[in-house]
Parts: structure tokens; C-alpha cells; sequence
């Protein structure tokens, strides 16, 4: 991301993330401020940003959890299609689960917010004003796709 630079500034990036992979949605909301990014601050009015701080891996983690998950997802299936009689739609669990980011197409929102702190007047007590303006981009993220060798 590259914007003018101004002294004093506190940059930060807002993100929302929404990412499907043709049958389940994520949606969420990343920030990226100087405790994620260290030396954003810096108001040189460029940084660099890592795809990672915005898209991540469901399936990163323990093994045994998603084991466990996943044989529970299919016990409450079973379960909801005895008390339905056999009414329920056979793919509804897996219908709401939440898509993984990493492997799903992602539209990106990042608004680029530039704060200013200030004072109030001294009319009040104590207490600071923070003035902010943004600038927007979108960006897709889809994932490569291994193609297997013949």
C-alpha cells in the first residue's frame, strides 16, 4: 500500500474478508495496527503487507480437535435426521459450515485509516479527539490449484 505520508500520523489497516468456496461463506474483520505490523507508524507512506495477516487456514492446528469435529458434525446430523423423521436436508450441517480461507475465493476490502490524535478544547476535561480519514482497495484473492501429473 502506498499513500502521502504525514507527520505525526498513526496508520492502521481494516480489513473485511469475505471468502467462499462455492457452497460455504467466512466473512470477518482483521485489524493491522502497530501491535500485528511493527513499524507501521512510520508514516513513510508505503508498507508492505503479507497476504497471511488476512487470509488463514482452518485447518491449521490440532488434529484430534478437527477429528473430533468432524465425528461430531456427523452425530448431530444423524440425530437431527431421526427427530426430523427423515426431513432434514442430508448436506444442512455442511451447509453451514464456514468456508476455509486459504482454500476458498476471497474478495478483500482494505481501508487504509490515517489517525491524527488532538486535544479537546478546555472546555472539557482531559481526554483526546482522534480525527481519521481512509482510502479503499479490493483485492481477490484465489487460491492456486494443484493439478496432479500424469
Amino acid at each position: 500500500l502506498q499513500w502521502l505520508a504525514g507527520a505525526g500520523d498513526q496508520m492502521r489497516v481494516l480489513a473485511s474478508v469475505e471468502c467462499t468456496d462455492g457452497l460455504a461463506t467466512s466473512s470477518y474483520g482483521v485489524v493491522v495496527d502497530e501491535e500485528v505490523e511493527a513499524g507501521i507508524n512510520a508514516d513513510d507512506g508505503s508498507e508492505a503487507l503479507l497476504l497471511d495477516k488476512f487470509i488463514y487456514d482452518l485447518n491449521l492446528g490440532s488434529s484430534g480437535i478437527k477429528f473430533v469435529s468432524d465425528a461430531a458434525l456427523v452425530l448431530l446430523q444423524e440425530l437431527l435426521n431421526k427427530l426430523s423423521a427423515g426431513n432434514i436436508d442430508p448436506d444442512f450441517l455442511l451447509k453451514k459450515r464456514e468456508a476455509n480461507p486459504i482454500e476458498s475465493n476471497c474478495e478483500i476490502r482494505l481501508f487504509l485509516q490515517r489517525q491524527l490524535n488532538g486535544q479537546f478544547d478546555t472546555a472539557f476535561d482531559s481526554g483526546t479527539v482522534l480525527g481519521s480519514t481512509s482510502a479503499e482497495v479490493t483485492v481477490l484473492y484465489i487460491p492456486v490449484i494443484a493439478v496432479p501429473a500424469n
